[in-house]
């Protein structure tokens, strides 16, 4: 009520209400509602893919393949969720040109049918009247109850501007991807260095007829809530003609796997077309022991070791599908 009789907090405020903890929402609030130069590649992504992948060294990579500097941007937060990757990309296109986007995709055992676990803090009641069109009763009050919850800390802007958490440096340095300098189950980190990469041809790791046997749909079936979600971002690609890729990062317990699992045919599941990109947890890892292999991971995340190696292996073929995809944006 309180909401609907006062004007909303405008939605930086919304950002900058979110504790660190969940996400570097400082970071992403600067980069969507202050800068205005327009991005070659945004990755939007969950955990999985805020420390499996190195920006900058990606971003070295891109501008040396278009002979100019290019520009990388991560959105990125904990917990898995479509709703998350769907509001974050939402607020970056309404106000920033981007060239490609590149997306996390849902993982077996994360296709709840709800909304993110942190949804009250980056929801806002009344902001997108869209937003839950479609969804059934359950999932619409689930929303409701998000936006409720989270409304009295956003109505305190109203009162005085929410203090600004200051920048991780490790972020902003790494363009809003993060790397963790911590051993498999809290075991020492071990540095690995230099990281030996593997040879892969960037077509090898797109797929395509050629490479179809390299990726396999294992489902299960992604949740209504969860493909509602997939379902707006492939109208918000649509509107804004920005090519979308999806990438698949190895997680630990893909160990020794020669091929790489998708939930889902990700251009129907988006409707609209989607470049698949991957690497197989035995390509990547070929020839490594049990003690080598778990150098690279933390959890079922990549640590420092994993992003690097994982980066310098897959930046070829996401260079090659944003060359492909015809649309390069020049700065401004």
């Amino acid at each position: 009520m309180l909401v609907a009789l006062v004007r909303p907090p405008a939605r930086v405020q919304v950002y900058r209400s979110v504790p660190p903890g969940v996400g570097p929402f400082t970071y992403m609030a600067r980069e969507i509602f202050e800068e205005k130069s327009d991005i070659n590649v945004l990755f939007d992504v969950d955990s999985v893919g805020w420390v499996g992948v190195d920006a900058r060294y990606f971003q070295q990579q891109l501008s040396a393949a278009l002979g100019r500097p290019a520009t990388v941007v991560v959105l990125a937060a904990n917990w898995p969720g479509m709703d998350q990757r769907y509001v974050l990309l939402r607020d970056m296109l309404e106000r920033r040109r981007v060239g490609m986007l590149v997306l996390s995709p849902p993982r077996p055992g994360s296709e709840s049918d709800r909304p993110h676990v942190q949804a009250f803090r980056w929801l806002q009641f009344g902001e997108d009247q869209r937003l839950a069109a479609g969804l059934s009763l359950r999932n619409r009050l689930a929303i409701y109850a998000d936006e409720v919850l989270g409304a009295p800390r956003q109505l305190l802007s109203a009162v005085r501007p929410n203090l600004v958490s200051a920048e991780d440096p490790a972020i902003v340095a790494g363009l809003g991807s993060m790397k963790v300098e911590q051993g498999f189950h809290n075991t020492p980190f071990v540095r690995v260095a230099p990281v030996v990469t593997p040879v892969v041809r960037a077509d090898d790791m797109i797929l395509s007829a050629r490479t179809a046997q390299n990726f396999r749909v294992t489902g299960p079936a992604l949740s209504a809530y969860q493909l509602h979600f997939m379902r707006r971002i492939g109208q918000l690609v649509a509107q804004y003609h920005v090519p979308l890729t999806i990438l698949h990062v190895p997680l630990a317990s893909e160990r020794g796997s020669a091929v790489i699992s998708q939930q889902a045919d990700w251009s129907q599941a988006f409707g609209t077309p989607v470049t698949v990109v991957g690497m197989s947890s035995q390509q990547l890892f070929r020839g490594m022991s049990d003690a080598q292999f778990y150098r690279y991971y933390y959890d079922e995340h990549l640590n420092r070791n994993g992003s690097e190696l994982f980066t310098e292996a897959v930046s070829a073929a996401l260079v090659a599908a944003y060359r492909r995809s015809g649309v390069d944006v020049q700065q401004r």
